[in-house]
């Protein structure tokens, strides 16, 4: 016996390697089938991801570009119509609007319009909303339209107006409603 065997009890065999007795260990299928769900789940994820990216909107503000002209702030190829409102208080707790629209470019008057317009107490936002006011067309002046709102309290008051077809736009105008007189 040599020294070597004396621990291992076993004669080793000339020329032959030791093998390990066990057999090798065979792949779980719990572990493939984790890899198989992960890939897949990845997969589905990657697909939505780009489904979404591709079929909505960015909704975030554009960079903000001062304007160098207070007239340029309404580039020429602007499809928004323009719109010069005028509101004055006319006694009692009623304001008129005044409206005169015209297209952009080519500054020719809009017939035909639905506008509309609200208006809002500046020192309370939302708690005296009125509207809509629909506005209508004063007969003889093309691209003119007025309305009489009435107020809920005195106050000064934001009056927003909107252009809503033919092409789009919206402007505002304060009012100062201070004096209520008796009507008889």
């Amino acid at each position: 016996m040599t020294t070597i065997s004396k621990w291992r009890l076993v004669e080793p065999v000339p020329g032959s390697r030791r093998r390990n007795r066990r057999p090798p260990k065979p792949q779980p299928k719990r572990r493939l089938g984790f890899l198989a769900g992960l890939a897949t789940g990845m997969t589905i994820a990657v697909a939505i991801s780009g489904l979404a990216f591709l079929t909505t909107r960015p909704e975030g503000r554009a960079a903000a570009v001062p304007p160098t002209h207070p007239a340029s702030a309404h580039p020429t190829g602007s499809t928004a119509a323009v719109l010069d409102v005028k509101a004055r208080h006319v006694g009692g707790l009623q304001v008129q609007i005044e409206v005169q629209a015209v297209s952009p470019g080519t500054y020719q008057p809009i017939t035909m319009a639905r506008m509309v317009a609200w208006t809002d107490m500046i020192a309370m936002p939302m708690s005296h909303r009125q509207g809509p006011i629909i506005l209508m067309e004063v007969p003889g002046k093309r691209g003119s339209y007025s309305a009489l709102a009435n107020v809920p309290m005195i106050g000064e008051y934001d009056v927003r107006v909107e252009l809503q077809q033919p092409l789009p736009a919206e402007a505002h105008e304060r009012v100062d409603v201070q004096t209520v007189g008796r009507t008889s």
